[in-house]
């Protein structure tokens, strides 16, 4: 009887992953003719019992919906973090959607903010051992809450995990050391993209260290226009024109810049 039961258990998976896998193929073949709908998802304790018990495996679908929805519908992030807390309440032990939402979640603003830290706690208590929980964690305080202490906190247990990365452990251990925090941030992005394998977080700390990069050229260019003009310049075009740039560069995430009149650089709506 127990072998019967779990070959039943087992062709039942087997049959509903089949499924999953022609809706999706149907669905990848027609073009959407209804409006777009927001991430939405059964409960956990609903998912569970619709698995027949298998809490990892439903997890692991639910995970694969979600990623699905962040790249293939355009819908951004909003209803991620809702989701990512069904993943994680099916697997608590499933350690990379605490850190993809540690990472992405800061951007879509302070409520979503502070749900990121809510499951990036909840995974370092996991006892995962995944430094890229930490580190990102100290990520989001350092940048979202400008909480030097608790990010200096985060980077000593991300530089103290198993396995850790000798240049992600090199830039926690660093962490607090250099006085300009464009330059700090910079550094942590770059250990990220250098010892990241996934190609969202590589990308996503590829634009960081480019957007920081062109920041910095675009303060030492105004900088090296009021040595030689002796006031600052009243737009970047001015930067051009004196010779100092030989163009304006784009910046990854689209913003365009201005000027102070004290030689601050400025966002322009």
């Amino acid at each position: 009887m127990v072998a019967v039961y779990k070959y039943g258990l087992y062709a039942a998976v087997a049959t509903l992953f089949i499924l999953i896998a022609c809706v999706q193929m149907v669905s990848d073949r027609q073009k959407p003719s209804v409006p777009f709908i927001a991430l939405q998802s059964l409960p956990a304790p609903v998912l569970s019992g619709a698995m027949l018990g298998l809490r990892s495996a439903a997890a692991s679908l639910l995970w694969l919906q979600t990623i699905q929805y962040i790249g293939g519908t355009g819908g951004g992030l909003a209803g991620v973090g809702d989701s990512i807390e069904r993943v994680v309440a099916l697997d608590p032990k499933f350690s990379y959607p605490y850190a993809f939402a540690v990472l992405m979640l800061p951007s879509e603003g302070k409520e979503a903010a502070e749900q990121a830290i809510a499951l990036g706690k909840a995974g370092i208590a996991q006892n995962l051992g995944d430094w890229r929980i930490p580190y990102y964690l100290a990520m989001t305080y350092h940048l979202t809450l400008k909480d030097t202490t608790n990010a200096a906190l985060y980077m000593n247990i991300a530089a103290n995990t198993p396995g850790v990365p000798e240049g992600i452990k090199l830039s926690a251990h660093n962490y607090g050391l250099r006085s300009d925090l464009r330059e700090e941030t910079k550094q942590i992005w770059v250990a990220i993209y250098e010892n990241s394998a996934d190609e969202v977080v590589r990308a996503q700390a590829q634009n960081n260290v480019e957007h920081i990069s062109i920041m910095q050229l675009l303060d030492q260019a105004i900088a090296a226009y009021k040595k030689v003009q002796g006031t600052y310049p009243t737009n970047l075009d001015q930067l051009v024109k004196a010779g100092i740039l030989p163009s304006i560069p784009t910046d990854p995430f689209g913003i365009r810049y201005g000027i102070s009149p004290e030689g601050v650089l400025t966002y322009q709506l």
